[in-house]
């Protein structure tokens, strides 16, 4: 079970990651969907953990964001 929590919560971390990015750029969901020819309730899923972003995904949002993507990954040695 813990390794369950763990990866929920490191997948809550990385969605957290990219909405602090959105923000800091003032993008809307609808405009990173845009970005990224998603629909938005796809980006709302992953953006609210309810679906948790692929490696492919989450390359493509960096790119889109002008990030590298490392920036939306958990730090080393970070768990729960």
């Amino acid at each position: 079970m813990a390794a369950t929590q763990t990866a929920t919560t490191t997948d809550q971390r990385i969605a957290g990651k990219v909405r602090d990015e959105m923000a800091r750029q003032g993008l809307t969901q609808e405009a990173l969907g845009s970005l990224l020819t998603w629909p938005q309730r796809r980006v709302s899923r992953r953006l609210t953990g309810e679906v948790a972003f692929s490696v492919v995904e989450l390359g493509q949002v960096a790119e889109a964001l002008g990030v590298p993507v490392t920036q939306f990954l958990p730090e080393a040695g970070v768990t729960a």
